[in-house]
């Protein structure tokens, strides 16, 4: 039995070493397209193999695996990108509250200050 596992984990190996070597670069180039980041393609690839690794016996039934990598990759990228988006927006609104904040916190001390003067 142990035997037999072995055998079928050095298979995973070699047909996710083919796959690996075969299509990293498309998919890269496709992510890398989109986010204009290296660093972020690189990231989102190897995601993209690696989910492809752990779900590998739910994804036997492929007819186009180009296909469904490019795919995966484009919505992995476009899902980066309204991430980032969403981030910066929210990093924005919360810049703007502190702006906000801190400027209201003044406005009460000087009316707190200033009715301390008149009473």
């Amino acid at each position: 039995m142990i035997a037999m596992l072995a055998a079928d984990s050095r298979k995973y190996e070699t047909d996710f070493k083919w796959l690996f070597d075969g299509y990293k670069n498309q998919v890269h180039c496709c992510v890398l397209a989109l986010t204009h980041s290296a660093y972020i393609a690189e990231e989102i690839t190897q995601e993209i193999f690696i989910r492809h690794l752990i779900c590998r016996h739910m994804l036997d039934d492929l007819n186009n695996l180009e296909g469904y990598l490019v795919s995966m990759a484009r919505n992995k990228s476009l899902n980066y990108l309204r991430q980032s988006a969403h981030d910066a927006a929210e990093s924005e609104v919360l810049s703007d509250l502190k702006y906000f904040s801190f400027y209201e916190d003044l406005y009460r001390y000087c009316f707190r200050e200033h009715d301390k003067l008149y009473i």
